[in-house]
């Protein structure tokens, strides 16, 4: 449902018991003349080693007032893990400890004002548990070969896809997809999570134990900007300025990450299709448009192959993009249409039904009753 979250708090809603957790003191945060300045309280190396999952806290003064931010994973300060998913009804558990952690890092500070503390981003998501023999990487691989170029309304675009991730992301938002188990073991230079706890570490270990078919696709939307965080909100018929409460809610962030899946992947869903036989595509296509002239439909096919390829759409358009004239690609564009047909959309692939029908639901996967669960289907 949520993983990471990012809050505000003004200089009235916390009080610092301890600056020195911050590399501070009392008087020299509040004698210095920078008109900005950060004091950092994270968990150390050893803290990690000997504590649960902590927050992490940055006390900024922006002008005169000293404000607060508080970043944490919802989920790992729960369970020590981002693979189990919360439900609404961890709030209260959620919060309970969010306030204990922070007390322990030196800042005190009332359940009720930390409920409604500001949040300055936050990171709805959704754990896939693939099925059938499907893997993430074969998932991540087949959607890969969407075209992007068009897709991320943003001034700044960008795609990676190392095998076992793609991520489309400006600094204002991202959505990312990836493969949750083996991301899990990545150094952090490499890996999507690069807050890791101990805890995950050994759960994979349990996991490559007891049930080494487990595979888990993941979703992620990272709000990162305010403004882009408020958008979304206001497009989704959500008010603005939410607070840790408002944003806790399932039918939200299943909305959000809903939102993005189908914006990424609604179109050109031809490229999942199982039937890779030239022939068979063409006794289709003469079946489907009996009027169409056959080499016309011979042209669809190797259009259909192309775009089906191994780099995709983005390779296929990379290649017609370097070639004079520049209005190539508008023209093909047109045949893309034409594959578009309904018709030609099924069957595809068994992971797109099970992503579709995991967000429709967006129950919570528990990692301990799915590494018992047979996957030999």
């Amino acid at each position: 449902m949520l993983d990471t979250i990012i809050l505000q708090m003004e200089p009235s809603q916390y009080s610092i018991s301890n600056y020195g957790l911050f590399g501070t003191t009392e008087k020299e945060v509040l004698n210095t003349t920078a008109s900005f300045k950060k004091w950092y309280n994270n968990p150390s190396p050893q803290d990690k080693k000997e504590r649960n999952y902590m927050p992490r806290l940055t006390l900024i003064k922006r002008g005169r007032p000293l404000f607060l931010k508080i970043e944490f994973s919802a989920p790992k300060l729960l369970y020590n893990n981002n693979l189990d998913e919360l439900v609404e009804s961890d709030f209260d558990e959620v919060v309970k400890i969010l306030r204990k952690m922070m007390q322990k890092m030196g800042v005190l500070v009332w359940t009720k004002t930390l409920e409604e503390a500001s949040v300055l981003s936050f990171h709805p998501s959704k754990n896939i548990i693939l099925n059938n023999g499907y893997t993430a990487n074969f998932a991540i691989r087949e959607l890969s070969k969407i075209d992007f170029s068009k897709r991320f309304d943003l001034n700044k675009k960008d795609f990676g896809n190392s095998g076992d991730a793609i991520q489309l992301y400006t600094v204002s938002h991202s959505f990312v997809i990836y493969d949750k188990i083996n991301d899990i073991t990545k150094p952090k230079s490499r890996a999507i999570d690069k807050d890791k706890t101990l805890q995950q570490l050994s759960l994979f270990d349990l996991i490559k134990k007891e049930n080494k078919k487990l595979e888990v696709l993941r979703l992620e939307v990272r709000l990162s900007s305010k403004t882009k965080m408020n958008k979304q909100l206001e497009k989704l018929g959500y008010s603005t300025n939410p607070t840790l409460k408002d944003v806790f809610k399932q039918d939200l962030c299943k909305k959000i990450v809903e939102q993005y899946w189908y914006e990424f992947f609604s179109d050109n869903q031809f490229l999942f299709n199982k039937i890779s036989d030239p022939q068979e595509i063409l006794q289709l296509i003469l079946r489907r448009h009996p009027r169409v002239k056959t080499i016309k439909a011979i042209n669809i096919i190797g259009l259909y192959c192309l775009c089906r390829d191994d780099e995709g759409m983005r390779g296929f358009r990379k290649i017609i993009d370097s070639y004079k004239p520049k209005s190539n690609w508008t023209t093909i564009k047109k045949y893309i249409e034409f594959l578009d047909d309904e018709i030609f959309a099924h069957p595809a692939w068994g992971f797109i039904d099970e992503v579709k029908q995991q967000l429709g639901n967006f129950e919570a996967i528990k990692v301990e009753k799915n590494i018992k669960k047979s996957f030999d289907m």
